[in-house]
């Protein structure tokens, strides 16, 4: 705890409000990781020295406004954090598989993804991973979770789905076909890039 508390320090006061708004200090952990881990990314691939503010577009989606032609989007859950960055429009989800019930089935998924979960033999995996794409989508087309995520199709979306721990998928979602590089990072090699003490 004191070692979040040093590093709420360095986050800007918008994601400092909203980190300290988790009532679990999981929670709090994860958006302070989450934020740091995009500021890692934003100085080692564009190197910036900054430490930028995100805008909100008018449905809520977050930018850079210094410098809106760098296109990023962050997930955090209890397990890990993740950051993209691309030059157009993106999305990233990442979720830990957990217990799913019929009804979170019928209120997400369509009738064919719905019966894809259900004849799969791991139908907490099959669902996390229709799920993060999901949210990626919502997530690179701004519309968000407020909308019906039963409506939202891969079909017109570049999709890259990873299982990338046994109980744990991510999906990036672009509008257009990229080359993704994906780098697992540890906390302490973020501290370190970023010069912490």
């Amino acid at each position: 705890e004191e070692n979040i508390e040093k590093l709420l320090e360095l986050l800007p006061p918008e994601r400092k409000e909203r980190a300290l708004k988790y009532r679990f200090f999981s929670g709090k952990v994860a958006c302070v990781m989450a934020y740091l881990l995009f500021l890692y990314g934003y100085r080692e691939i564009y190197g910036k020295t900054d430490t930028p503010e995100f805008e909100q577009e008018e449905n809520g989606k977050p930018y850079i406004a210094s410098h809106p032609d760098i296109y990023f989007n962050i997930s955090h859950c209890s397990g890990a954090v993740a950051c993209v960055f691309a030059d157009s429009p993106v999305g990233i989800d990442i979720q830990e598989c957990r217990k799913v019930t019929p009804s979170h089935i019928r209120k997400i998924c369509t009738e064919a993804e719905a019966e894809s979960i259900m004849a799969s033999q791991s139908p907490m995996d099959e669902f996390c991973k229709i799920w993060t794409i999901k949210e990626a989508i919502s997530k690179c087309s701004g519309e968000g979770i407020f909308k019906s995520l039963r409506n939202f199709s891969a079909q017109t979306y570049c999709i890259f789905t990873n299982h990338i721990e046994p109980d744990m998928y991510m999906t990036v979602a672009t509008k257009n076909d990229i080359q993704l590089n994906i780098e697992y990072i540890s906390f302490d090699k973020i501290i370190n890039g970023l010069e912490i003490s």
